[in-house]
């Protein structure tokens, strides 16, 4: 859906919220094998559910146990459009309250209907429908689930309540809809798209040849009679790719984020630098459609190499191989780069920025 699953939609809400360290995966042990197509991130645990809510929830707050949280989020991934501000403030109410959980009012007259007649209307005053994320101080959750017998729960906050605990509530948002029906996938495809900007960034890097025995492109090394001059480890290819994807999301360049007058960045692996740089892509909730790569030098000759290049950076990006795209031309001799003095990179890079 949109370059993500519904998997990693939700996740991506949550992943990069400094507040949050880990977060537990819990799944049926035979969609294990659908995550190796996800690039997962390293606070990810994976943890297999049982045949209830509940057992997968008491699965997922034991999987949590050696990290010794003092709270613990607990969400539908059936809901990927759950807004970075119902979790910030479930976080926030959970400095002062045990449990916390969003929801909104019923508007709609509800009744109980039997064999598709009416037989009963039930009064909406005071009803409202609970949503997730919901809080909870982590070592009262996990005691509550040892202490009930029973797994007919319908949420979290049902568990907390039984015992006499007070269940804190904030107003949720109508968009933090549960994929329960088939046509709620038409509906979330339909937000996301709505709330997404399509924006494009222009990257340029160029460095001279000096001593060496290599140049490293694209984080790939191809032997050569010189290497390229740098404050780090003169990657034109990905110091190139770093300056569009920052120019689409108008965040500077790479000389802002990575000044060549300190120290840290010496020799720094662009690598490492790109990982960074996705990962203010990600704080932005952007989402990378297609990269495109010009490599600019008489010498050394690239187009061997392209294919490991691209693999290369479609990891980090997490791409489809098929969205990188490198390419390499000469000038025909003419100019600095014609004279063999040094590499040029152009990139277009075009994102999906989630508002």
């Amino acid at each position: 859906m949109l370059g993500k699953t519904v998997l990693e939609w939700c996740v991506s809400k949550f992943i990069f919220n400094k507040k949050i360290q880990n977060i537990v995966l819990v799944i049926n042990k035979e969609q294990r094998k659908h995550l190796n197509n996800l690039k997962l991130e390293k606070k990810i645990i994976i943890t297999v559910g049982g045949k209830t809510r509940h057992n997968s929830v008491v699965n997922g707050l034991k999987a949590l146990k050696p990290q010794s949280p003092d709270y613990v989020l607990i969400h539908d991934g059936a809901r990927p459009l759950v807004a970075l501000s119902t979790i910030d403030e479930v976080i926030k109410k959970l400095s002062i309250k045990n449990a916390v959980v969003p929801v909104i009012p019923v508007n709609d007259s509800l009744k109980h209907i039997t064999n598709n007649y009416i037989n009963k209307t039930i009064e909406k005053t005071d009803i409202y429908a609970v949503q997730t994320p919901q809080g909870f101080n982590y070592k009262d959750i996990c005691n509550i689930y040892k202490r009930q017998t029973t797994n007919d729960n319908k949420d979290d906050s049902e568990v907390f309540e039984k015992f006499g605990n007070k269940v804190y509530t904030i107003k949720g948002d109508p968009q933090n809809i549960k994929i329960t029906q088939k046509e709620d996938m038409n509906i979330v495809y339909n937000s996301l798209k709505s709330n997404m900007l399509t924006k494009v960034g222009i990257g340029y890097d160029v460095h001279k040849f000096t001593k060496g025995k290599y140049v490293k492109i694209f984080g790939i090394k191809i032997p050569y009679t010189h290497s390229l001059l740098g404050h780090s480890d003169a990657d034109v290819g990905i110091h190139s790719l770093m300056d569009s994807i920052l120019g689409a999301l108008a965040k500077g360049d790479i000389g802002h984020h990575f000044p060549s007058n300190e120290k840290k960045w010496k020799n720094a692996n662009s690598s490492n630098l790109l990982k960074k740089v996705f990962e203010i892509l990600n704080n932005m909730n952007g989402l990378i459609v297609h990269t495109d790569t010009n490599i600019i030098c008489e010498k050394p000759i690239i187009k061997k190499y392209i294919p490991k290049m691209q693999l290369h950076i479609s990891k980090i990006l997490k791409l489809n191989i098929d969205s990188v795209s490198i390419k390499a031309t000469t000038t025909e001799g003419l100019g600095y780069l014609g004279r063999k003095e040094g590499i040029a990179a152009q990139t277009i890079t075009t994102i999906k920025l989630y508002k």
